[in-house]
């Protein structure tokens, strides 16, 4: 028999995760985000690399800013108010990240919140402009890999797990600190080691640091687990 698959492995929406686990705190929006800009970019930088694919680039900018331009005179009567997120990405790009993943690598104490709605001026909220958040992810890089990078900052609701204090070696501590700061996740597997050799049976824990099958990033649920980070 195969191995079962929990349905928050499984999906590949991120609503139905979020169903599982509705709270996410702004911290974990704003690192989610993050990383969703900066791979939206990171395509969006191998497109404009590709000579066939300037000119498309350029004319869909056009048609961005002339849809844009419509909207505003058309007003906003009707119209439902709520946070949204802006990833501005030139229509010939030569380097940089988005203003999003840009802030998101800011230390969470010190970065200012994502956005301000145009509308309203109300600060992003991790639970009130959540599906705001979220819907705009799925706009900039699809559900399967918005799901993914919920997977990536959230521990799987369906099986808890705690820290025992006992885990938390030296070693444990120093490579948990030093990926967090450096974002060198190539080092996980070495924590996963570190951790097994201090009594950590989570397999969890251990097979999320030693997955390498998607790319991992700051708030890697792990790391922040182990470091007290929510």
């Amino acid at each position: 028999m195969g191995a079962i698959v929990s349905a928050w492995d499984a999906s590949d929406v991120p609503a139905d995760l979020l169903a599982m686990r509705p709270s996410i705190s702004e911290r974990k929006l704003r690192l989610f985000l993050g990383t969703c800009c900066r791979a939206a970019w990171d395509a969006r930088l191998a497109e404009s690399r590709n000579p066939r694919n300037r000119g498309e680039a350029q004319s869909a900018a056009v048609d961005e800013r002339t849809d844009g331009t419509r909207a505003g005179a058309r007003g906003d009567r009707g119209a439902t108010h709520h946070t949204s997120v802006r990833c501005s990405f030139p229509a010939n790009v030569t380097g940089g990240e988005p203003a999003a993943a840009q802030e998101s690598q800011e230390d969470e104490n010190t970065s200012p919140p994502l956005t301000v709605a145009p509308d309203t001026g109300l600060r992003l909220s991790g639970v009130e402009h959540r599906d705001a958040i979220i819907q705009v992810a799925v706009e900039l890089v699809g559900a399967p890999l918005a799901a993914a990078v919920l997977r990536e900052v959230l521990a799987n609701p369906e099986r808890s797990v705690e820290v025992d204090p006992a885990w938390l070696t030296t070693d444990v501590r120093l490579l948990a600190e030093g990926i967090y700061a450096s974002r060198d996740f190539e080092w996980l597997p070495i924590l996963a080691d570190a951790l097994q050799d201090a009594g950590c049976d989570s397999e969890d824990m251990l097979t999320h640091c030693r997955d390498t099958s998607h790319s991992h990033a700051r708030g890697c649920w792990v790391i922040d687990l182990l470091l007290g980070r929510e």
